[in-house]
Parts: structure tokens; sequence; C-alpha cells
């Protein structure tokens, strides 16, 4: 299981599951939906899916999903 947080003031480029689940405010179906009609970009490999922060963040911008399926941020 991916429960491996970064040490604190390090910058992680490759996201975890949990860890971009968290960024994107999306649940693990969410994810997986998106994982399977390779709507996220994603990393695979023995070591499982990763994601890269910066392609997360290009794919964010550049609306690749439909407003229906984009996440809503909440700010506290």
């Amino acid at each position: 299981m991916d429960n491996a947080a970064p040490k604190q003031g390090i910058e992680c480029r490759y996201l975890t599951q949990q860890m971009v689940m968290s960024y994107l405010s999306v649940s693990r179906t969410t994810l997986f939906r998106w994982i399977k009609a390779d709507k996220i970009p994603y990393i695979q490999g023995p070591f499982g899916y990763r994601f890269d922060k910066e392609e997360i963040d290009e794919w964010m911008k550049s609306n690749h999903m439909s407003s229906s399926e984009k996440p809503v941020f909440v700010k506290f």
C-alpha cells in the first residue's frame, strides 16, 4: 500500500495513488476510471501507478477533462 509520505520540505515529482487522489480531490474510483480510459497521464511499473506532478498540472491546465469530470477544489 502507498502510505509513504514525503519528508517535510522535500518536493515529490512523482505522486502515489493516494497523493494524486488528495491533490485532485477525487475518489479512488474516479482515479481508476480515468486510468482505465487513459484520461490521466500515469506511469505503470512493478511499483504500481505513479503520476508525474508536472504532467498532472499540465493536464489540468489543458482541460483534458470535461467540465462535469473536473474535480471541485475547496479552499479552507
